[in-house]
C-alpha cells in the first residue's frame, strides 16, 4: 500500500500480522493452547501469569520490546516509579524507560540485554543478567520453574526469532507460565501487532539464547528480576544517556592515577584534591554524575523540577543523604576549593554559590565512588590519606547510613559501566 496519491512518504508494503508458524510454536488462543495453561495452572508454574497479564500491553514502537518487557515486569512487581506517566498517575510505560540510553537509540536499534539489565535497577528491582554461555538447558528449566512458580520473580528472554520460523531476530519476552509435561514456555510477546502469545519448547528457546547479539557479539541470554528490598539510591545515579560521559569516565579511569603519580609525599587533603579537580572536567561530571529530581508535589524548587530520564527520589531520604555527605571534610574541602581556585575549563565566573555547592555534592560523592586503586599510584603518604579521607565506615559509623548506601549503590554501577559503553 502506498500513501503517494496522498502527497505522503510512507511504507510501500504494509502488513497486518503475520501467521505465527506452528510448529515450532502453539497458540496461546488454540485449544491445545488453553490446555497448556489450564495444566500449568493446575500444577503451579503459571503464578506469574495473571501478574503479568494485568500490565500486558502492545509494545509502542518495533524496537522497544526490551522496554515493554521490562515495563511489564516492573508493573507486575507493584514497584512504584516515584514520577508520573500521565496526569496523576505514577505507572510503568516505555516512556519513562530513559535512564541508561536516549529513547531516540532505542527506536533506532533498541536495547541490549546489559541495558535491559541496566533499566531494571535503575526502577526499582534486582535483575541478575543470566548469559546463554554460563547457564545449561537444566539450569534454565530450574529458574523458570522458581518464577512461573511465584509472583515476586518474572523472567524476561532475549532471543532470536529466527531459531523459532519466525520473522525478525532479536526479541525481549517476558515468560508467563511453564508446562512441565511438556516442557513448553508461554512468550508473552510483547509484539502482538506481530505474533500472538505462544507456547515454544523450552529446548527451543534455550538454543534461540544462543545467536549472537549484533551490538555486543555477545550470545543473548536472560534477566531474573525481582523486586528489590529498598531504594538503593536516593538523589545519584551515572547515567550514560548523553554521550559526555565518556570524557569524564576516561578522566577518572585514567588520568587521574597519573596525575596522582606526580604528587610528592607530604601534601595535605586539600592539596589533593586541588590537583584532582585541576586535572578533572569538573563541570562536566553532571554528564555521567546525573542528580534525580526529587518527588513531585515536593514544594522546594528542586521537588517542582521534572529531571525527565531519571526516577524521581522522595525528598526526605535526598536531605538525610546530603546532610551526611556535607558532614565529611571531604566535602567542606572540595567545596573550598572551587570557590578559591575554581578550575579553568568551566565558566568560574558565572556559577553562583548554589551552583558550585551542587558541584561539591557531585565531586565529594564522586570521590567516594571510585575504587581505590584510584590511587594506588599516588605516593604512599597521599594514599593513606586519600583512602583513609574515603572510608565511610570511619566517619560516623550508622550516622552516614544514607550515603553508605547511596556509594555502595553507584559503585555498583561504576563496575557496570565498561559493559554497558561498550554496547552502545
Amino acid at each position: 500500500m502506498s500513501n503517494a496519491k496522498d502527497g505522503l512518504k510512507g511504507p510501500t508494503r504494509t502488513f497486518f500480522r503475520r501467521q505465527l508458524p506452528c510448529p515450532p510454536a502453539v497458540a496461546f488462543a488454540s485449544p491445545e493452547g488453553r490446555q497448556l495453561l489450564t495444566q500449568a495452572l493446575a500444577d503451579q508454574t503459571a503464578e506469574s501469569f495473571f501478574s503479568l497479564m494485568e500490565h500486558f500491553s502492545m509494545q509502542d514502537e518495533p524496537a522497544f520490546c526490551g522496554l515493554a518487557s521490562i515495563a511489564m515486569v516492573l508493573n507486575a512487581l507493584s514497584i512504584d516509579p516515584l514520577r508520573v506517566w500521565k496526569g496523576p498517575w505514577r505507572v510503568f510505560h516505555e516512556q519513562l524507560l530513559d535512564c541508561c540510553v536516549p529513547l531516540a537509540e532505542v527506536k533506532q536499534r533498541g536495547i541490549t540485554l546489559p541495558q535491559a539489565a541496566c533499566l531494571a535497577r535503575c526502577n526499582g528491582a534486582d535483575a541478575e543478567h543470566i548469559s546463554y554461555t554460563d547457564c545449561t538447558l537444566d539450569s534454565f528449566r530450574q529458574h523458570l520453574t522458581a518464577a512461573c512458580g511465584s509472583t515476586s520473580q518474572h523472567i524476561i528472554v532475549s532471543y532470536s526469532r529466527n531459531f523459532l520460523k519466525q520473522t525478525g531476530d532479536g526479541h525481549f519476552s517476558p515468560i508467563g507460565a511453564y508446562h512441565s509435561v511438556s516442557d513448553h514456555a508461554l512468550i508473552l510477546d510483547t509484539a502482538r501487532f506481530k505474533y500472538p502469545p505462544h507456547w515454544v519448547s523450552l529446548a527451543d528457546l534455550y538454543s534461540a539464547m544462543q545467536a549472537a547479539d549484533a551490538a555486543t557479539g555477545q550470545c543473548r541470554g536472560y534477566l531474573r528480576i525481582t523486586r528489590a528490598a529498598r531504594r538503593d539510591s536516593s538523589l545519584f545515579t551515572l547515567d550514560i544517556s548523553n554521550t559526555g560521559w565518556r570524557e569524564v569516565h576516561s578522566c577518572l579511569h585514567t588520568v587521574l592515577p597519573v596525575t596522582l603519580s606526580t604528587l610528592g609525599g607530604s601534601e595535605s587533603l586539600a592539596e589533593a584534591v586541588h590537583v584532582i579537580l585541576q586535572a578533572a572536567p569538573v563541570y562536566a561530571l553532571p554528564q555521567l554524575l546525573a542528580r534525580r529530581a526529587l518527588s513531585m508535589g515536593s514544594d522546594t524548587a528542586e521537588g517542582a523540577a521534572c529531571c525527565g530520564a531519571m526516577r524521581c527520589s522522595p525528598p526526605e531520604a535526598a536531605q538525610q543523604m546530603l546532610q551526611e555527605l556535607r558532614s565529611l571534610e571531604l566535602w567542606q574541602t572540595v567545596l573550598t576549593e572551587l570557590n578559591t581556585h575554581a578550575p579553568d575549563q568551566g565558566p568560574s565566573a558565572t556559577v553562583d554559590a548554589s551552583s558550585l555547592t551542587t558541584l561539591a555534592d557531585q565531586w565529594s560523592a564522586m570521590l567516594l565512588v571510585l575504587p581505590v586503586t584510584t590511587w594506588h599510584a599516588a605516593p604512599a603518604q597521599v594514599q593513606d590519606m586519600l583512602c583513609s579521607a574515603l572510608k565511610l565506615d570511619v566517619m560516623g559509623g550508622q550516622a552516614l547510613s544514607v550515603l553508605a548506601t547511596e556509594i555502595a549503590y553507584l559503585q555498583k554501577q561504576w563496575q557496570e559501566l565498561p559493559v554497558l559503553g561498550a554496547a552502545q
